[in-house]
């Protein structure tokens, strides 16, 4: 009867320790990609979650195309945004001074007030750098390419896979 009783004590603690061993390795998941063309260049977003409860250094993201690396672009969505803002309002004071009005035949252009709108930058692009990653933590990166990536890699400071410390995903493009 002892015999029996310790028998299932000793699996009951392997097993406990392997289910132990299993919850404490590091984790990440990359999701949610998606690409889109804005503001004329290739924009891609995509979220990593640690889904451990060991923290991890995410030391390098690499964006690759048939295994080359895809560089980011530096590109500043507030600049660009106000200089289609100062195209536009200049095509607008061209568009006044042709309509302007004949008073008594003197020639009067309307007066128009044109003042650079507060754009509030609230999509910035993130470069992609290092960053620690919280227990259960997610963090998401927006960018803009020139081409579409066919794999994001996740090196870590963690071996995430038996000796490898990196992580990838091959994503299917539209």
């Amino acid at each position: 009867m002892s015999d029996i009783i310790s028998l299932i004590s000793l699996i009951v603690a392997i097993f406990s320790a392997a289910y132990t061993w299993e919850k404490s390795q590091p984790s990440i998941h990359i999701v949610d990609y998606k690409n889109n063309f804005d503001r004329e260049h290739n924009r891609i977003s995509f979220t990593i979650t640690n889904t451990s409860t060991v923290p991890i250094f995410v030391e390098d993201i690499k964006l690759m195309k048939d295994n080359k690396i895809i560089n980011e672009l530096d590109f500043d969505i507030d600049k660009y945004d106000l200089m289609k803002h100062d195209q536009a309002a200049e095509a607008k004071k061209q568009r006044f001074k042709n309509e302007s009005i004949s008073v008594l035949g003197v020639e009067i252009p309307p007066v128009p007030s044109f003042s650079k709108p507060f754009i509030p930058s609230l999509d910035k692009t993130s470069q992609l750098r290092q960053t620690l990653l919280v227990p259960y933590e997610s963090i998401s990166f927006d960018t803009f390419v020139d081409e579409l990536p066919d794999k994001i890699t996740v090196c870590t400071d963690k071996r995430l896979h038996y000796f490898s410390k990196q992580k990838s995903v091959f994503i299917k493009n539209k």
